[in-house]
């Protein structure tokens, strides 16, 4: 059987990777989201959530018993200990649906796949991918893009970039760099070339 390899599309909050995997799945490649993922294992009366309760209380869920996502947020991206703690608990769970889709995906006779996903580093997921792809932008604009998509305050995605990995200690385990500071036309056209290289790298390997 053919290998199957993963590759991991990261970059802090606001830098525009979630635009490059949608772009990316329209050029016809593979994307799983890592969002989407983490938003299943946390779903209502999940394991995870169970253990997300116990460690930072009922106060973290809607009335109907689902995660209210962004009270948690607000509690972790605040304290760097309680992110730990998010981290340490979420992730085991994510990377096992992970490796169900990793598992589904190679089934269906496909090659790879990427993963967009934040916290490559964090939850080790970068230690089973073949290559790594960052996605960059200047800080003002990554603020900008999650005061908007957010509908929080500048303070507010400050602390959500101050409670993320520095771009250089990323940047150093990526075989591609990617800057997102232009236009989206010109974005696109550096998305399209990853798309041209991905498919140099695994498509037409033996």
């Amino acid at each position: 059987m053919k290998r199957f390899s993963i590759v991991a599309l990261t970059g802090r909050s606001g830098s525009g990777k979630s635009f490059a995997a949608d772009y990316l799945k329209q050029l016809g490649v593979q994307v799983i989201d890592g969002d989407d993922v983490a938003r299943q294992v946390v779903r209502k009366g999940s394991k995870c959530l169970k253990e997300l309760v116990k460690a930072f209380s009922e106060d973290i869920l809607n009335d109907n018993g689902t995660l209210n996502r962004k009270k948690l947020a607000d509690i972790c991206f605040a304290d760097k200990a309680k992110k730990r703690k998010l981290d340490k608990i979420t992730h085991p769970y994510i990377i096992e649906r992970m490796v169900v889709l990793f598992d589904d995906l190679k089934s269906e006779g496909h090659r790879y796949c990427v993963v967009e996903a934040g916290a490559v580093v964090e939850s080790g997921l970068y230690t089973v991918c073949d290559k790594m792809i960052m996605i960059t932008a200047d800080e003002d604009r990554q603020i900008e893009r999650i005061v908007e998509r957010d509908n929080i305050t500048e303070q507010q995605a400050r602390a959500r970039l101050a409670a993320q990995l520095d771009a250089d200690e990323v940047e150093g385990l990526c075989d591609v760099v990617i800057a997102n500071d232009g236009t989206i036309e010109e974005f696109k056209v550096k998305i399209e070339n990853l798309a041209k290289k991905l498919n140099e790298w695994f498509e037409k390997q033996g």
